[in-house]
């Protein structure tokens, strides 16, 4: 390893001995800096011109004190330190010369712009900026490992390229898009199309997203400038402050946090390994005429689960795609639209809230599936909404409907699988239901809880199938109020079968003349407060 300073009188090219000392100002003919030798410019290197004329290299550059111009006319790659001199100019600004960062090093601009390419190929190395740094283009090119930039910000004039089709940058350094340029990766697979962990845009420019992309775990912002991302899909991760830019397509497999709305037009995809994911913060919105939302999460049924706070707004034309069976859709729910969505026909979602206001969507042939461990959905301004099935309960989960709104159904299920505990499907809120048919299913007894003060509707069938338990009284369906105090009432419309097949009654009022049909051999009910009128002489088990 060496130190070579630079001197004047000889031809002011790189690779010329006529220019290298091994002192400071002291006589040329010495050897052309290589990898592992220092290059210095100082005082007493002159205000001359440098060329970079060939493919060059040391282990650092120090132009510190030097006052001369530096003209960049192919690469120089730097294994160390790279320091720019306050003093220094640089010409010949067009074309791609190179500045190649290969190991770790700290880079000093002394507020000095770097008009050309900046490139970094390095092995797992670290890249300190003791300043902000400014280039035309920046890519990270192949390598082994990723890259981590720390310190003040890089600000980028023209593009952004990953071509390392496995590795990113990493650190707190914020990549800081500022011209007209792209950004590009060539990571291969939907959950990995990382380029940079921290990147604002913030330009009086376009900015096109030349790939798929996707944030990594720090933070990416939008402030100023034109975004285009025609087809291509941006992935969710980390935290997002992206309001101003119109996506085509979002992805999320990860936790992500949205700090400001997200926007897209076509589809919003979700998957995960791991059972579920978790995004927060503000509204996703679905503005376009196709498209919508693909649930994926979940490798076996009810197992995959979108999470958290963020609401999902549907404010376009589309699908919503829960899932089916393996997939639900626990974030908020809105849909505010002039268009049509048409929801996937068992529409999974739970712990969240169903807001609709305006927009055509038909539930009528689909199954409304609620059947998660513990989880409370809370339904608004659903009235003009007709549902086909609502299915409650799974396993030995309670489930909690509320409804500040009518909701009308054709037909109620609960259910639930053998044992011994009572499972809870509690109905409150500020409105009722309305349904043709009620029924009970599963292997234990369930309690039907309804919300005190209100009148639930049902105009046709109330059952249960528990006929093959052997302690079946245990095993009755319960329905009751939700406290000792005002009542709330099933109301069985005057002149309707009823057929009552193995259930418990609490809080039943037949006063107004209703037929009530009893099949089996009832429980005794005793215990019923509010059954004040039952008109049926053939009635069984009373």
């Amino acid at each position: 390893m060496a130190t070579r300073y630079w001197v004047t009188g000889g031809t002011g090219n790189y690779d010329s001995t006529t220019n290298w000392s091994a002192s400071s100002g002291g006589a040329s003919g010495a050897s052309v800096p290589t990898s592992a030798d220092d290059a210095i410019w100082d005082a007493n290197s002159g205000s001359g011109t440098v060329v970079i004329n060939v493919s060059s290299e040391a282990i650092s550059i120090d132009f510190t004190n030097f006052t001369g111009t530096v003209d960049f006319q192919n690469t120089l790659a730097v294994f160390g330190n790279m320091t720019l001199g306050a003093g220094m100019s640089f010409s010949n600004t067009t074309g791609t010369p190179l500045l190649r960062i290969r190991a770790t090093a700290t880079l000093t601009s002394n507020g000095v712009a770097f008009p050309y390419d900046f490139s970094v190929l390095t092995a797992a190395a670290t890249i300190t900026l003791a300043d902000d740094w400014e280039c035309n283009n920046f890519t990270h090119d192949v390598s082994t490992s990723n890259a981590t930039f720390n310190g003040n910000n890089f600000f980028i004039n023209g593009s952004l390229s990953n071509l390392n089709t496995s590795r990113y940058i990493l650190g707190t350094t914020v990549f800081v898009m500022q011209g007209t340029g792209s950004i590009s990766s060539l990571r291969a697979s939907l959950n990995t199309f990382w380029t940079v962990t921290n990147l604002t845009i913030n330009t009086a420019g376009t900015i096109t997203f030349a790939t798929n992309l996707g944030a990594i775990n720090g933070v990416w912002t939008y402030t100023a400038g034109t975004v285009i991302t025609t087809g291509t899909t941006f992935t969710l991760q980390g935290n997002l402050d992206l309001d101003g830019i119109t996506f085509e397509n979002l992805y999320i497999s990860n936790t992500t946090t949205l700090l400001s709305d997200i926007t897209y037009t076509d589809t919003f995809s979700t998957i995960s390994t791991n059972g579920s994911v978790t995004l927060n913060g503000a509204t996703i919105r679905h503005t376009g005429a196709t498209g919508g939302i693909t649930n994926l999460i979940g490798a076996v049924a009810g197992s995959g689960k979108l999470v958290g706070t963020t609401i999902l707004s549907f404010e376009g034309s589309g699908s919503i795609d829960t899932g089916g069976t393996q997939g639900v859709l626990g974030n908020p729910i809105t849909i505010n639209t002039a268009g049509t969505y048409t929801p996937s026909s068992i529409f999974s979602i739970n712990g969240s809230t169903f807001t609709y206001t305006s927009g055509t969507i038909d539930f009528s042939g689909v199954r409304l599936d609620l059947r998660q461990n513990n989880q409370t959905t809370t339904f608004n301004g659903i009235s003009s909404l007709t549902f086909n099935e609502l299915l409650m309960g799974q396993s030995s989960s309670d489930v909690y409907v509320v409804l500040n709104d009518t909701m009308n159904v054709n037909t109620i299920i609960t259910e639930s699988s053998s044992g011994s505990s009572d499972i809870i499907n509690r109905f409150s809120g500020t409105h009722a239901f309305v349904c043709n048919e009620f029924q009970v299913k599963g292997g234990r007894r369930q309690v039907i809880e309804l919300q005190d003060g209100l009148t639930y509707t049902i105009n046709n069938k109330l059952w249960s199938t528990y006929i093959s338990i052997v302690t079946i009284v245990a095993q009755y369906p319960k329905i009751q109020s939700t406290s000792s105090g005002s009542k709330a009432n099933i109301n069985l419309p005057f002149g309707a079968d009823q057929e009552l097949y193995y259930v418990q009654f609490e809080d039943i009022d037949a006063s107004s003349g209703q037929t009530l049909w009893t099949f089996g051999s009832l429980p005794a009910i005793t215990n019923c407060d509010n059954i004040n009128k039952f008109t049926q002489p053939k009635a069984v088990g009373i």
